[in-house]
């Protein structure tokens, strides 16, 4: 596991960051123009994140059935260079920046950094690595991913552990502290 992180960090870093590869169409769609619109939004997301993704998408188990639904046929229609241009394209563009709503952000703020949320997800929920950025995510989406991972319908052995005895008040909390709409 370690030496595929190590090659695909060393792949994309050889990759260039060009212009809007053709397929990207496809993926804006749904996420919108410049993956800034849909949910998750894509704008921003780590390159290594955006592939790790891709290739989730093709164990069901590990996904919600919408996830499963929308992504498992588009995925398996991209091959691995058009992926690599898709990543270094959606990682290269400005990100969304989080709008945190006063009433809640300032429970959600003490959740965050009182969890783990931080060792994996950054000090400002910006994303390392295979963890992705939170901040300036949409809103209803952190919700319902989160919801997903602690009933387990979206399986990750960390997350799912870590939020499973969240309440919705919670996560609504640490929704309007990342997340824009």
């Amino acid at each position: 596991m370690m030496m595929r992180a190590a090659i695909l960090g060393f792949v994309l870093l050889a990759l260039p960051v060009s212009a809007q590869p053709p397929q990207a169409a496809r993926c804006e769609s749904c996420h919108g123009t410049g993956g800034a619109g849909g949910a998750p939004r894509l704008n921003g997301l780590s390159a290594y994140y955006i592939l790790h993704r891709l290739g989730e998408f093709h164990d069901p188990a590990s996904q919600t059935p919408h996830a499963t639904y929308y992504m498992s046929d588009q995925a398996s229609g991209v091959s691995a260079s058009k992926a690599h241009a898709l990543a270094g394209y959606f990682a290269a563009l400005p990100i969304t920046p989080a709008q945190p709503q006063p009433v809640l952000a300032t429970q959600g703020k003490r959740l965050y950094e009182s969890g783990s949320c931080q060792s994996c997800h950054g000090a400002e929920g910006e994303g390392k690595g295979a963890a992705p950025r939170l901040a300036g995510q949409r809103r209803d989406y952190l919700v319902q991913q989160l919801a997903n991972l602690s009933i387990m319908s979206r399986f990750h052995p960390a997350m799912s552990a870590n939020v499973r005895d969240l309440t919705q008040e919670q996560a609504k909390a640490l929704a309007a502290y990342l997340g824009a709409d």
